[in-house]
């Protein structure tokens, strides 16, 4: 559904200093179509910034004695095939299980929007593993959709009225899992032609993203992985300790992406990705800065946004972003962008797609199906 020219999303950000919100901004229209401008009430979708979420159920289990981290998932899933035998909950989390990327598993098949767990679960069961367990980092929002299932059977009710109960009421959060459950939710949008349009909504699946929150639940969140005031050490030290995933220059661990900075710092960081969905959350725990950006529009770089304001440690009346930069595009031949159209594997085991669509090569992100112009 197309957008008119005078209604755009946007973004909101935040930067959290010593525990106090010292910068807070909206932009934008989270519904173009009913003229719902951007606000301290709209939910964004996380994307994968989610993970942190869910980690934290699987670890809140584990200090209630119900669960360990070393568990092998066939537990839980007795009926996997035998190459899943050795795939523990902490390979799940930490991105070591070598299990096939299930949203990179449907864009190769084809399928568009909607599926169900059942689709997923009989996908994986087709699906042998791309590496030895443990034995490297691969990305996959498989493991987080094992550990959405396995909070779901441990605690005998859904991941989002646990997150609520455990995760969300102590932080005085009104986030949600499930697009469904959102009641402020803000529409996703993506540029095509000049005109944006709303994104099609992710599959109700919910693995590797899944939660809706506020640009002020974010805060609370972000502070709260700051300050351990509710959760306490002990928690966190599970949390942001223990076994984690090294991949060069950064370690990750739990849904956070343990990054080193030049100056000797740490960043504690997570994007996510989906389509018309963009987000960034980043902690600094030595300087005591934290931010949030939030976005509903596909052009939005929240990473960007985020760096520059985490770069700014003060900020002078009227203070504004950058601009980006103006870029120029050069004719190139048809039969030399042919050249380069099909799939790629990556690094990672994501897959993308060439093609070439209005004279322009255009890429198509299988793990999220965001695609954009080269």
């Amino acid at each position: 559904k197309s957008v008119t020219a005078d209604k755009k999303p946007g973004f909101a950000a935040a930067v959290i200093r010593d525990g106090e919100t010292v910068y807070e901004f909206y932009t934008g229209y989270a519904d173009c179509e009913l003229n719902t401008k951007a606000s301290a009430t709209t939910q964004y979708n996380l994307a994968s910034v989610s993970k942190q979420i869910t980690a934290a159920c699987v670890v809140m289990l584990q200090q209630k004695g119900k669960l360990k981290l070393t568990d092998k998932l066939v537990r839980y899933f007795p009926l996997l095939p035998a190459a899943y035998n050795e795939v523990t909950l902490n390979q799940l989390l930490n991105h070591q299980s070598g299990i096939k990327d299930y949203r990179s598993i449907a864009s190769l098949k084809g399928v568009e929007g909607q599926y169900t767990d059942e689709d997923v679960l009989r996908w994986l069961n087709a699906q042998g593993l791309n590496f030895i367990p443990g034995k490297r980092f691969s990305y996959s929002n498989s493991g987080y959709w094992f550990l959405v299932k396995i909070v779901e059977k441990v605690s005998g009710t859904t991941i989002n009225s646990f997150a609520e109960s455990n995760v969300f009421r102590p932080l005085k959060m009104n986030a949600v899992y499930g697009a469904k459950n959102a009641v402020n939710r803000a529409k996703g949008y993506v540029l095509t032609d000049g005109i944006y349009e709303t994104a099609e909504e992710d599959s109700d699946v919910i693995g590797g993203g899944g939660v809706y929150a506020s640009l002020p639940d974010m805060v609370k969140w972000v502070t709260e992985v700051q300050e351990q005031k509710v959760f306490g050490k002990t928690f966190w030290g599970a949390m942001l300790g223990g076994e984690s995933a090294y991949c060069k220059p950064i370690r990750y661990n739990k849904g956070f992406f343990n990054t080193a900075l030049p100056d000797g710092a740490t960043e504690l960081c997570h994007g996510g990705d989906v389509e018309g969905f963009h987000t960034y959350m980043a902690v600094r725990p030595g300087t005591k800065h934290c931010v949030i950006v939030l976005a509903n529009d596909d052009m939005a770089s929240p990473e960007t946004i985020a760096k520059t304001l985490l770069k700014t440690t003060e900020f002078p009346e009227g203070f504004t972003l950058p601009e980006g930069k103006n870029t120029q595009e050069v004719l190139v031949m048809p039969e030399t962008m042919n050249r380069y159209t099909g799939n790629y594997e990556m690094e990672l085991g994501a897959y993308l797609n060439i093609s070439v669509k209005n004279g322009k090569l255009v890429v198509l992100q299988s793990w999220n199906r965001i695609s954009y112009a080269l």
